[in-house]
C-alpha cells in the first residue's frame, strides 16, 4: 500500500513537472504578444525557466555517464527519465510557443497595413514623410494606433537620419521593440522592402511585409 502511495506521489509530481516545464515558454515567448501581455511577467518566469534547463540538461548528461557504470546504472536511469520529464516538454513548449509568437507577428503586419497606407498617403500628398506619427492625426487617423501587443505597445518611427541603424536608403521606418528571453528582438517596416538577410542587430526573418529581426 505504502509503494502504491509512493508510486503516486512521484506520478503527481512527474506530471505536474511535466505540464509547468511545457507551459512555462508560453508565457515567456506568445504571452507578450497577446494584448493583456506583461515583459515582467515573461522575465519573471524566464529567469526560473532558464536554471531548470540548465539544471535539467546537466543531470541528464551526467545520467548518461552515469549508466555506464553498473553501480550507480539503477539510480542514473530514474534520474535520467526524471530529467527527460523535464526536457521533453520543455522542448515541445519552445517549439509551439515561438511558432505562435511569429504568428501573432504576422497578424501584427496585416494589422498595421493601414497605418503604412496612410503614412504613404501622407507622403504622396505632401511630398516628404511624416515626421512624427502624430503628424497624421487627425486628417489621415483619429489617434496613433497600438499594437495591440501587451508587453510591446507602441510602434517606433524613424526618418531617414533618424534611429540607431542606418536604413539603407529608406525615407522612413516603422519599428517595434520585442525583447524576449535576454534577446532585444525588433520587428520593423522598411517600404522599399529592401531587407537584407543579416542586419539591424541579428539574422532577419521575413514576416508578411515585415522583418523580425532575432537577436
Amino acid at each position: 500500500m505504502q509503494t502504491g502511495s509512493t508510486t503516486c506521489k512521484w506520478g503527481g509530481f512527474g506530471g505536474l513537472s511535466a505540464l509547468l516545464a511545457f507551459t512555462a515558454p508560453f508565457l515567456v515567448y506568445y504571452y507578450p504578444t497577446l494584448p493583456y501581455g506583461t515583459f515582467w511577467t515573461s522575465i519573471l518566469v524566464a529567469i526560473p525557466m532558464a536554471l531548470v534547463f540548465i539544471t535539467a540538461i546537466s543531470i541528464f548528461i551526467v545520467s548518461l555517464i552515469g549508466l555506464v557504470f553498473r553501480r550507480f546504472r539503477r539510480n542514473a536511469a530514474r534520474v535520467l527519465i526524471a530529467a527527460f520529464v523535464v526536457l521533453a516538454p520543455m522542448f515541445m513548449g519552445l517549439r509551439w510557443s515561438r511558432q505562435l509568437r511569429m504568428n501573432e507577428f504576422r497578424a501584427f503586419a496585416l494589422r498595421s497595413e493601414s497605418l503604412v497606407q496612410h503614412i504613404k498617403e501622407f507622403e504622396q500628398d505632401t511630398g516628404h514623410p511624416p515626421q512624427t506619427l502624430s503628424a497624421l492625426v487627425p486628417q489621415y487617423v483619429t489617434e496613433i494606433p497600438s499594437t495591440q501587443m501587451g508587453a510591446y505597445p507602441n510602434y517606433q518611427y524613424y526618418l531617414a537620419n533618424e534611429g540607431p541603424y542606418d536604413w539603407i536608403g529608406n525615407p522612413w521606418v516603422l519599428f517595434v521593440y520585442a525583447p524576449c528571453f535576454g534577446a532585444f528582438d525588433k520587428f520593423l517596416f522598411l517600404p522599399n522592402h529592401n531587407y537584407p538577410d543579416v542586419g539591424f542587430g541579428g539574422p532577419i526573418e521575413r514576416v508578411e511585409d515585415w522583418a523580425y529581426v532575432h537577436e
